[in-house]
């Protein structure tokens, strides 16, 4: 998992329970139905469909990083922030999980 991050962009005041979301932090995010995609570490999505991946928080309100988060987000995201006061929240990934616990392959 050495090198992997994900990155999300949230729109503020839109996301609730983002004022706890604090940078160098320790974060758990799940992920469901992929639809039989492969997943940010190059792994395929695992059964039920459900991934775990456990890092630490950078948060970008502006800069480069935002900006590029920015630039690759879908455009209907970018819709519900249409005056940019959401921000970009790079995790690095330390292990990704299935349900049971087992690393992803």
């Amino acid at each position: 998992m050495t090198g992997i991050a994900l990155a999300l962009a949230l729109a503020a005041p839109a996301h609730t329970g983002t004022s706890t979301l604090q940078p160098d932090k320790l974060i758990i995010l799940s992920t469901t139905d992929m639809k039989g995609k492969t997943l940010p570490c190059g792994c395929h999505v695992p059964k039920g469909g459900i991934a775990r991946f456990y890092g630490t928080t950078t948060i970008h309100r502006s800069g480069p990083i935002y900006d590029e988060v920015w630039k690759r987000l879908v455009q209907p995201e970018k819709d519900r922030d249409p005056d940019r006061k959401g921000f970009a929240v790079l995790i690095k990934v330390d292990r990704a999980e299935d349900l049971d616990g087992q690393p992803l392959t």
